[in-house]
């Protein structure tokens, strides 16, 4: 049993929710889709089967939270690398 959240004025960004009977749990991930990607796990958690609708609405917003702070961590590593172009190896044998 599976559900999709999306993220309002994120359309890059969604939360998979899926509930496992035999583990007696909820899984949460926080998805990510940069340009020319997969969509990519940036966050996961997971909650008790016999959970509250308050602790559900805290791990989505804590799934959110820490995959909105990887998505930027991961947009300025990605600017860096674009920015490489080439990368000289000295010769040792100078």
């Amino acid at each position: 049993m599976n559900w999709k959240i999306n993220i309002q004025d994120k359309p890059n960004y969604k939360i998979d929710v899926r509930f496992d009977p035999q583990t007696e749990s909820i899984y949460f991930q926080g998805k990510y889709k940069g340009h020319n990607m997969n969509w990519a796990v940036f966050s996961e958690d997971k909650l008790p089967m016999n959970t509250n609708l308050t602790d559900i609405q805290t791990t989505l917003f804590n799934i959110y939270t820490v995959m909105d702070n990887r998505v930027l961590q991961y947009v300025d590593i990605n600017k860096t690398f674009n920015a490489i172009q080439n990368i000289e190896i000295p010769n040792n044998n100078d």
